[in-house]
């Protein structure tokens, strides 16, 4: 066998002495075995060298090629009727070491452990909870939850000393307690734990060991067992002896750290998702809100420009600040209205309204929208679209889709220019495309355009203001359709948007 690593040999001499039932083995990259040293009979025999230690013990293919200086804990996996705490070293010079070690006294140790109590609790109902199946577990350093409806953890029976001493809020809980907030190890345990309650075994599922520091200087070593018993799911909290914790777990201990400031930063993310969440629903109420009273005001604008009467009554000033006003107000409404999708698209509080629909329909519409703004500023315009061009799109959201990027193009098209809409079909995919002879846009705006959030609003080549929304909405609205949108831009000649649509047959999406 080849000469073992230090860092290994180091390991091994700070175990717990007095186990005779471990093997350790050295494998190449690929698993192949290479040496096998300490009791191979016990755990197989049919392992040799030469042969890949995956086919023997299967679940460890997903652990190989182990990486150097890599350290992968595995502890008590169900494995031909015995338990096993297996542990992988990654090392450069010499492939790969595996311990094996069969821990199955210790788990029905702590089996036996709760049977015990489950009788104690038997002679006598009189002096505890029904609720509390485990009775006297606070004698073995022990801390008993039950899991409530709430997701929440409510302290059961008598709380042992250590949890008296430094979690004193957790102690004297009368009502579910989040645990993962006091003891952060818990949040990727109590994932495990739910399947295991979930199938309803009246078997202990244990975590790794972790260390909490309550006060300075102070070191607690810990581990979480789930069961489920008479239809109720618990949390065990066992406080670990000196013992009971080997030189070897401490030091796996400091190499899980990394991964638990991993578990806080997704906590965190977690929470900001929630906050973005209310943010989201906030705007769209508010803009919701926003819209009726907003629209009612233009419509009285509108009102008073189109009577004669009234506007011969008006000096040119008053008139042009009522036109002012009224241009205004439907500018602020166009925003409120795209706030309104946008923070609806952001919360998915929308369906596809699925049909068949004339893209030249779709097209002209759009184009007779925008003819006003395009006259105004003397524009061309083009449709290149085959007459009887049919696809499946929610017409509503895909109408927005056209409005928003002609808008844009007339926009950052100076007078005398032209825009060109149309859509073509090229082997496997149908591809729209809005294309302007306008200021174009430099590469950076190009790269940030589809973000994600609400772009800075650029004044058009008439003074013309936007909302910065729009492009984001479009990109939400292709993008539910299970289509891609991309821009391709150069300054001082030209701007054009293309959205692709697959042609997908044999699938939900019939082809066009």
């Amino acid at each position: 066998m080849a000469e073992k690593p230090e860092n290994i040999v180091r390991f091994l001499f700070s175990r717990q002495p007095g186990s005779d039932r471990e093997m350790l083995v050295n494998t190449d990259a690929s698993g192949k075995v290479q040496g096998i040293s300490g009791d191979k009979d016990h755990f197989s025999p049919q392992l040799a060298p030469g042969i890949s230690v995956m086919d023997i013990f299967p679940f460890l293919s997903a652990y190989f090629p182990a990486s150097s200086g890599e350290t992968i804990d595995l502890p008590r996996l169900a494995w031909e009727g015995m338990f096993l705490h297996v542990l992988i070293f990654g090392e450069q010079a010499s492939g790969t070491w595996i311990l094996f070690s069969d821990v199955s006294e210790e788990v029905q140790e702590m089996q036996q452990q709760i049977q015990k109590n489950n009788d104690f609790v038997l002679r006598h109902k009189s002096q505890f909870s029904f609720e509390n199946p485990f009775g006297n577990l606070h004698l073995f350093n022990v801390a008993s939850f039950i899991k409530t409806k709430e997701n929440k953890f409510l302290p059961l029976g008598v709380s042992p000393a250590w949890m008296e001493k430094y979690f004193t809020d957790i102690a004297g809980a009368s009502s579910g307690v989040d645990l993962v907030e006091v003891f952060p190890y818990l949040e990727v345990f109590l994932l495990e734990a739910q399947a295991h309650w979930d199938a309803r075994e009246e078997s202990l599922l244990g975590s790794d060991m972790w260390i909490e520091s309550p006060v300075p200087d102070k070191e607690l070593h810990l581990r979480a067992f789930a069961i489920s018993k008479n239809a109720n799911h618990y949390l065990l909290i066992r406080l670990l002896e000196h013992d009971d914790t080997p030189v070897s777990q401490r030091t796996i201990q400091k190499a899980r750290e990394h991964q638990l400031l991993y578990e806080k930063l997704q906590k965190t993310e977690k929470e900001l998702k929630k906050l973005l969440y209310y943010k989201d629903k906030f705007v769209s109420i508010v803009s919701h809100d926003l819209r009726s009273p907003m629209a009612s005001v233009v419509s009285i604008a509108e009102m008073l420009l189109t009577d004669g009467e009234l506007v011969a009554c008006m000096n040119d000033f008053n008139r042009e600040m009522l036109q002012s006003m009224k241009e205004e107000l439907e500018r602020l409404l166009e925003y409120n209205n795209r706030l309104y999708h946008w923070s609806n698209l952001e919360l998915g509080n929308f369906k596809l309204d699925m049909e068949k629909y004339s893209v030249k329909k779709l097209i002209e519409n759009a184009l007779q929208t925008a003819k006003s703004k395009m006259d105004a500023k003397k524009i061309r315009s083009e449709a290149v679209v085959p007459e009887d061009f049919e696809m499946e799109m929610d017409v509503s959201l895909f109408s927005q889709v056209f409005n928003n990027l002609l808008g844009n193009a007339v926009k950052f098209t100076p007078e005398g220019g032209k825009i060109t809409v149309g859509v073509v079909r090229e082997n496997d995919a149908v591809r729209f495309f809005v294309s302007d002879t306008g200021v174009g846009m430099p590469e950076k705006m190009q790269k940030s355009i589809f973000a994600g959030v609400p772009n800075e609003s650029t004044l058009g080549t008439a003074g013309e203001k936007g909302s910065g929304l729009g492009l984001d909405i479009v990109r939400k609205i292709v993008e539910a359709h299970g289509f891609a949108i991309a821009v391709k831009s150069k300054q001082g000649e030209g701007t054009t948007f293309t959205i692709t649509a697959p042609i997908e047959t044999g699938s939900g999406r019939p082809a066009y």
